[in-house]
């Protein structure tokens, strides 16, 4: 006998499964999204991208290590000095830079600029030219050996002459005594100078900065040697140029430490 009922006819599991598999096959696939669409027909633009991020990334991470690593030449100094609270806070003043320091360990952090110009006037005791004057100290004490002076009147030196760099160097006990023995530091009075060095029209001045006003007020490192260089030979740096610059005393309250 031979079933015609077509609802246990459809209610066979293999005839329900074999609907269903036909209606997925016929149904329309979901639609993809349209960035999906772009990246399948771009890939090898997409390949580039990302490669191209990852070296700017790479070469990103590169330059920072450089930049840390070569801080000191790029006008960031730290330097490890053992500074008081009175030191730091001239130094401060002087770079017109924030200064941070810890009590366990006496390390400066300071921008410290690799060119200082200083314009004096008429008058060197104005209140800016004496502010300027403790910023050029202030650098030579940080470390910083690049600051330029401009000659001016005041000083007494042409002005066609060539700049005056100052140069802060730190030496040691045998050499101040060998640069006291060759004359090559001032006269105690300030008043004459002695040739470093006689290339071309240049020569240079050495002072004994520890012997100085300045240096002592900012209690700076012993035995510390100013030197201007690039002085037209033949040139005195007049008495008052000293006096302002380097702080100098009058001969009699000098106090000498060498």
């Amino acid at each position: 006998m031979v079933d015609s009922d077509p609802v246990n006819k459809a209610s066979d599991p293999d005839e329900a499964v074999e609907a269903l598999v036909h209606t997925f096959a016929t149904a329309t696939p979901p639609r993809q999204p349209a960035w999906k669409k772009w990246v399948k027909s771009h890939q090898i633009l997409v390949a580039i991208s990302f490669l191209a991020t990852l070296v700017v990334v790479a070469t990103a991470i590169i330059a920072t290590l450089v930049i840390n690593y070569h801080k000191p030449s790029l006008g960031v100094e730290t330097l490890d000095l053992p500074l008081n609270s009175k030191q730091v806070a001239t130094l401060s003043r002087g770079l017109n830079r924030k200064i941070t320091s810890t009590p366990t360990v006496p390390q400066v952090q300071a921008e410290v600029h690799s060119e200082l110009t200083l314009t004096t006037g008429a008058t060197p005791q104005s209140t800016q030219d004496v502010a300027q004057s403790e910023k050029l100290f202030a650098m030579v004490a940080s470390g910083s050996i690049n600051a330029f002076l401009t000659p001016s009147s005041n000083l007494a030196v042409a002005s066609g002459n060539k700049l005056l760099t100052p140069i802060a160097e730190v030496v040691t006990k045998q050499q101040m005594q060998e640069l006291s023995d060759k004359n090559l530091l001032l006269a105690s009075d300030g008043t004459t100078t002695h040739e470093l060095g006689t290339k071309g029209a240049n020569k240079a001045v050495a002072i004994a900065l520890d012997r100085t006003d300045v240096w002592k007020q900012i209690n700076g490192p012993k035995d510390a040697v100013f030197i201007f260089a690039n002085v037209q030979k033949g040139k005195e740096l007049p008495r008052v140029a000293l006096a302002y610059f380097a702080g100098i005393s009058a001969p009699n309250t000098r106090t000498n430490t060498h």
